[in-house]
C-alpha cells in the first residue's frame, strides 16, 4: 500500500472507531515510525504533515534500521508489543498466568460448549483424538481454525494448528486448565466472547448528508480530498476488510464500493472457485453461517463501513475514503456478539484475500492467543485498527500489549 493510502485509511479508521462509540483507538502501521492515540494518524517516513489532530505517545527515530522492530513504545511501561516482530515469539506461559487470575475470568465473557487449542504439529504428532487431554475434556469434534508457521529458539520452523474443540462438558475454565497442564499443547483457552459497541446505530433518518456528519470538519478530513500529498483520491485502489455483524452490501451508498471476489463472481455456483476454503465468497464471507452471504442483520457493521466508503453521489453521506472498498466479513451475530475463533477466521481471510486494511470495531477485556496470532500473521500485508473499548479503561500505548 502507498504512503499515502495509508495515511488517507489511518483517519478513516480512527475515526471510524471513534463515531461507533469506541471513545480512544489505538493505532499501528507496519511500516510507520510513530506510535499514536486519541483519534490517531501513524506519520509515514517522507515526514509530511499529519491530517487529523494526534496525541503522540511513542517516537522512534526515523533513521532507526528496518531489520529493528517496528512499533515498539518506549513508554516507561516497557510494554512488550509481540505484534509485527516475526521472530519475536508470543509468550504463552505468561498469557496462561495472566487468565489465571480470578477477577480476570470473572470479567471475561466465554462462549458455552468449546474451547482453542493451539499446538505444534509435525509428520509424528498424534491425531488430537488420541490425545488425553481431548479425551478429558469429552470433546465430540474438532475444527481447524487457522495454520501458521513458527520458529524455536534455534530458528527451526514448525506448523502451528490452532484448533475449535467441541464440548459437552459446562466448566470449560477447569477443562483449560487441564489441558494446559499437559505437555502437548502449547496454550488452551476459551473460545472468547467479544461485542460491538453498546451505544446505539444512527439511524438513517438522522444521517442524511454531510452537514450531520461533524467528524469531517472536526478532523479536517475534507482536506484530503483532491490533494496532491495525498493522491487526490480518498482511498482508491484500498481494501478495508471491515469484520463485523455484515455490510448492507445492496445499500444505496454502498452498493458500487463492495469488494468483489473476480475468480468467485466467474466461477460456477456452488463451488470454491478460488479453492480459498470458502465457497461462493463473492462479497466476503459469512462465518456465523457460511451457506449465507454476509448481510448485515445488526446494523453495526453497515455503519461503520458506511463511515469508511459511502459514495460520493449526491445520496446521504459521504465517506471518509469513498473511493475505497469494503470486504464484508460477518463474524458477529445479530445480537452483537462475536467468538474469538471466528475473529482469527476473518483476519486470517482478510490479509490472504487481499485487504490491505482491517477494521475491527469490537472489544473484550480477554486476551486471546489464538487471536493474537492471527494479527500476527496479518500484520505484515496490512494496517491493523480495532477498537479499545467504551470502559473508559486506560490502555497500553501498543494494541494487543500485555
Amino acid at each position: 500500500m502507498k504512503n499515502w493510502q495509508k495515511k488517507v485509511l489511518a483517519v478513516v479508521l480512527a475515526v471510524a472507531l471513534i463515531v461507533t462509540g469506541f471513545a480512544t483507538s489505538t493505532f499501528m502501521d507496519g511500516n510507520s515510525n510513530k506510535v499514536v492515540k486519541e483519534t490517531t494518524v501513524s506519520k509515514t517516513n517522507d515526514n509530511k504533515s499529519d491530517v487529523a489532530k494526534a496525541d503522540i505517545v511513542s517516537n522512534k527515530d526515523t533513521k532507526t534500521e528496518k531489520s529493528k522492530e517496528p512499533n515498539v513504545s518506549e513508554n516507561k511501561n516497557n510494554v512488550d508489543n509481540k505484534i509485527g516482530d516475526p521472530d519475536k515469539k508470543i509468550d504463552y506461559q505468561k498469557i496462561i498466568r495472566e487468565t489465571k487470575d480470578e477477577d480476570y475470568r470473572k470479567a471475561v465473557k466465554v462462549k458455552k460448549g468449546g474451547f482453542v487449542v493451539i499446538r505444534k504439529e509435525d509428520k509424528n504428532t498424534k491425531p488430537i483424538e488420541e490425545e488425553q487431554w481431548y479425551k478429558d475434556a469429552k470433546a465430540t469434534d474438532s475444527e481447524v481454525i487457522m495454520e501458521n508457521t513458527i520458529k524455536d529458539n534455534d530458528g527451526k520452523e514448525h506448523k502451528q494448528v490452532s484448533y475449535k474443540i467441541t464440548t459437552d462438558e459446562k466448566d470449560i475454565w477447569s477443562i483449560v486448565d487441564n489441558t494446559n497442564s499437559q505437555n502437548t499443547v502449547e496454550i488452551a483457552e476459551p473460545v472468547y466472547k467479544y461485542f460491538t459497541s453498546e451505544e446505539s446505530v444512527p439511524s438513517a433518518e438522522d444521517n442524511k448528508g454531510m452537514a450531520k456528519q461533524w467528524y469531517l470538519k472536526d478532523q479536517k478530513l475534507e482536506s484530503v480530498w483532491g490533494n496532491e500529498d495525498y493522491g487526490n483520491t480518498a482511498g482508491e485502489g484500498t481494501v478495508v476488510a471491515v469484520i463485523d455483524t455484515g455490510v448492507d452490501y445492496n445499500h444505496e451508498d454502498l452498493q458500487d464500493n463492495i469488494w468483489t471476489n473476480s475468480a468467485e463472481v466467474s466461477g460456477t455456483t456452488g463451488a470454491d472457485d478460488d479453492n480459498n476454503g470458502y465457497v461462493d465468497d463473492v462479497h466476503g464471507i459469512n462465518l456465523i453461517d457460511p451457506n449465507e452471504t454476509p448481510m448485515d442483520d445488526h446494523g453495526h457493521g453497515t455503519h461503520v463501513a458506511g463511515i469508511i466508503a459511502m459514495e460520493n453521489n449526491n445520496v446521504g453521506g459521504v465517506g471518509i475514503a469513498y473511493k475505497s472498498k469494503i470486504m464484508p466479513i460477518k463474524a458477529g451475530g445479530s445480537d452483537g456478539t462475536f467468538y474469538s475463533s471466528d475473529i482469527a477466521k476473518g483476519i486470517e481471510y482478510a490479509y490472504k484475500n487481499g485487504a490491505d486494511v482491517i477494521n475491527m470495531s469490537f472489544g473484550s477485556s480477554a486476551h486471546s492467543a489464538l487471536i493474537e496470532n492471527a494479527l500476527q500473521d496479518a500484520f505484515g500485508s496490512c494496517v491493523l485498527v480495532a477498537a479499545a473499548g467504551n470502559e473508559s479503561v486506560p490502555t497500553a500505548d501498543c494494541p494487543l500489549s500485555t
